[in-house]
């Protein structure tokens, strides 16, 4: 596996986070998605395969609380895939935008490699 297996990038429940900003384009609407599934559903939809979700604690989009919310059923899903070690997530200090130097430890970490 190499790092372009996983999906880094910040989650949270739907409902909560794409689903209470304005959209005039409807480029984030599928009409009655809540029907049919969340956000942990779709990260689950990663199992078996590792997967990183990265959120900062003050992001006003994407905020770590909601990652929170996402990563226990959707972690209950990679253990149900056999796959539970291969969930991880992290919670960095900041707003929204981009880590780079976190997100490729724990790249490094979930993989196992980390160069000394």
């Amino acid at each position: 596996m190499s790092a372009a297996d996983t999906s880094p990038g910040a989650v949270g429940n739907l409902r909560d986070t794409l689903m209470t900003r304005a959209d005039p384009s409807g480029q984030n609407i599928i009409p009655g998605i809540l029907q049919w599934l969340e956000m942990d559903d779709l990260v689950g939809l990663c199992a078996p395969r590792p997967t990183l979700l990265v959120s900062a604690t003050d992001d006003h989009i994407w905020p770590a609380n909601g990652m929170a919310a996402v990563t226990q059923p959707a972690a209950a899903i990679f253990a149900a895939a056999g796959a539970k070690d291969w969930l991880h997530c992290i919670s960095v200090s900041g707003g929204h935008r981009f880590y780079p130097d976190e997100t490729w430890r724990a790249i490094e970490d979930l993989f196992g490699h980390a160069e000394a």
